[in-house]
């Protein structure tokens, strides 16, 4: 069968497989049709077919033998047979899996709202916002609120806003985007956090201190924030954000690869003084770590590292690493999940005021010299 226009017939047949799913054509539980009809009968090549079940198996639609696991038209059935339903929506499903090695903030504080909102009573579905985006219609039935999160995917923040408003029900965004301001929402405080391990580092008296932020999203502009409010107050003077990429370190050549970039991007400010690095998080760690011992630094006694996210434990790359931050921050993402529920019941019951509730979850700094 030839392909003419391989892309467009890609999402044709994507979109037609996703409509007929939330038509309930496909049931949850059973097989696919076989591979050469659902070929034939979508007018797209195996090779096509194969990256659009891989499509659906990413997102967690169909398993590994093409059954369905939850179809986007299974949203109405579910809320209507549980009733006292919570809709959670998260792009978790559609980030590379070979990101996802640990879990994630946004996974760590979803787990822990959906286990209070069990507590409390609720059934709960979890759904991709590419799926609420796509059906015909919203989930019916005894849907009683949702909870927006976003994990950082390449999603239109601006159009799933406005179809949740749509769904008619109390809404609780986890975040900081300017999609989610019309919304109750809860974020951590990153502004605090940042500000609190700089304080740490100027308590140890270092006083020139960079921070590592790329600026691309309003949490990494508050954590700026933060790290200039703390010098500000101490009367030493702010560096400019280094941009440092994230690379995913997964073997000894990567590793040398990225330790040689980023040395020839710190060797600047060494040479200007710097004696501490504020990380963007503690996966970066081992990488300045290299970094620093190519520009003839002893990380830790010439400059020292501080973390965030508080995963250290969990880095993968820490296996190249015999040195880990010397402080991080916890963002308490348990507390972040509770919170979530909290403020969604207090709407749910008519206890908090019309405008959007803001509530952002303070951040604990963990001093982990205090173990060594």
């Amino acid at each position: 069968m030839e392909e003419r226009t391989p892309r467009i017939e890609y999402r044709r047949a994507l979109a037609t497989v996703r409509q007929r799913l939330a038509d309930g054509l496909y049931h949850v539980g059973k097989g696919l049709p076989p591979e050469r009809q659902l070929a034939t009968d979508l007018g797209i090549s195996r090779n096509t077919l194969r990256r659009l079940l891989a499509t659906l198996e990413a997102e967690r639609v169909i398993d590994d033998e093409h059954r369905v696991l939850g179809a986007p038209g299974a949203d109405a059935a579910v809320s209507a047979a549980f009733g006292e339903t919570v809709l959670v929506v998260d792009d978790l499903h559609g980030l590379d899996p070979m990101r996802m090695r640990q879990p994630g903030w946004l996974e760590r504080i979803l787990h822990t709202t959906e286990l209070e909102l069990r507590r409390a009573g609720f059934s709960v579905l979890t759904v991709h916002p590419r799926h609420l985006l796509e059906i015909a219609a919203h989930p019916a039935g005894g849907l009683r609120g949702a909870v927006m999160g976003w994990g950082g995917g390449p999603l239109d923040l601006e159009r799933l806003a406005s179809r949740m408003r749509g769904l008619g029900v109390p809404i609780v965004a986890v975040g900081e985007e300017p999609a989610m301001l019309a919304f109750d929402r809860v974020w951590s405080d990153h502004a605090a956090g940042a500000e609190a391990a700089t304080r740490w580092l100027l308590a140890r008296g270092r006083r020139c201190i960079l921070p590592m932020l790329p600026l691309r999203t309003q949490w990494q502009r508050d954590r700026l924030t933060g790290y200039r409010r703390a010098l500000a107050q101490a009367g030493v003077e702010a560096n400019e954000p280094e941009n440092l990429e994230h690379p995913d370190i997964g073997d000894e050549v990567s590793l040398s690869f990225w330790a040689r970039r980023t040395a020839e991007l710190l060797a600047p400010h060494i040479g200007r003084g710097v004696d501490a690095i504020l990380a963007i998080n503690d996966f970066e760690i081992p990488l300045l770590v290299h970094a620093l011992r190519r520009l003839g630094k002893e990380p830790n006694r010439d400059i020292d590292l501080v973390g965030y996210d508080h995963v250290w434990p969990e880095v993968t790359g820490s296996r190249f690493s015999d040195i880990g931050p010397l402080a991080t921050v916890d963002k308490r993402n348990d507390r972040m999940g509770a919170a979530v529920v909290e403020v969604l019941l207090g709407r749910m019951r008519g206890q908090l005021p019309a405008e959007p509730q803001q509530l952002a979850v303070p951040p604990e700094l963990v001093d982990l010299t205090i173990d060594r």
